[in-house]
């Protein structure tokens, strides 16, 4: 589903997430300042996800926050950047585009309709896909200094990515299966070639282990071993529809809701609870 930005500030004690609330722009400055003021307007529904620095990201379908009146359109994934900005992909638009709180929107590339998965890299590179009906995947310069490199064009029904070391782990969505795209040749291998009912997204553990999200029937998170293609159940969820997931530093599961406002917490021994935005 297609989205605006929102930001929401999470709380520990005892290892156990407390009580999350939204951040009108932003989660405070670069410097990891105070928070902005609190949003409390609920958004329809909760797409991508990040985890950066305590806080979560989320790209949810929102009334107030960064969106069309701050020159943002309808947006599917992000990830985080230098100087507390986010990439996003824009479906409707075709684009990816950077957004800086302070500067507003800035588009980096126009790859085609369907612009949809993104990943940072650790050395910050970033890549983005399309997933219907020309799949394909582009390197995106963040800082909008050079045009968009075509990775792949052959890997379509692709979605929310990671990237690990060298390589770019995406889903096939309509196919159920993991593939795995080397950034700088463009070479695809099938890990996993079906089994999964409508993969979503696929990260990464602290660890480096590759787990994957099917969305629907049940919702389950796959651990998937790269070299013997087996497929693990770590979690499953009941009663909803999934749309996407990130990992915290100890593990812990963070799952956004495709028809809701909500995130489910999957802790690390299992325990799972629901944070209503």
């Amino acid at each position: 589903m297609w989205c605006d930005v929102i930001t929401m500030r999470r709380t520990w004690a005892a290892s156990v997430v407390l009580a999350g609330v939204l951040v009108a722009g932003g989660c405070g400055g670069s410097d990891g300042g105070p928070p902005g003021p609190v949003n409390t307007t609920p958004p329809e529904s909760t797409n991508g996800i990040q985890w950066s620095k305590g806080r979560l990201w989320i790209a949810g379908a929102i009334t107030q926050g960064y969106g069309p009146e701050d020159g943002l359109g309808p947006n599917d994934d992000l990830v985080l950047v230098e100087g507390g900005a986010f990439v996003v992909t824009e479906p409707s638009r075709g684009t990816v585009s950077r957004f800086d709180p302070k500067r507003g929107r800035t588009e980096l590339a126009e790859i085609g309709p369907q612009a949809n998965g993104i990943a940072r890299c650790a050395d910050g590179r970033v890549f983005a896909n399309l997933e219907w009906p020309a799949g394909a995947v582009f390197e995106i310069d963040p800082s909008g200094a050079t045009p968009p490199r075509q990775v792949t064009g052959e890997a379509p029904g692709l979605n929310s990515m990671a990237c690990v070391g060298e390589f770019l782990y995406a889903p096939t969505f309509f196919k159920g299966g993991v593939i795995r795209v080397h950034r700088e040749t463009g070479e695809i291998t099938t890990i996993v070639e079906t089994g999964l009912n409508l993969p979503s997204a696929v990260h990464a553990m602290p660890d480096g282990t590759i787990v994957a999200l099917q969305v629907v029937l049940p919702v389950r998170l796959m651990k998937v071993d790269v070299e013997s293609a087996e497929l693990t159940e770590l979690a499953r969820i009941e009663g909803m529809i999934a749309d996407n997931f990130a990992v915290g530093p100890d593990g812990t599961f963070y799952v956004t809701d495709f028809f809701d406002a909500g995130v489910v917490v999957i802790s690390p021994d299992g325990t799972q609870r629901r944070i209503e935005l």
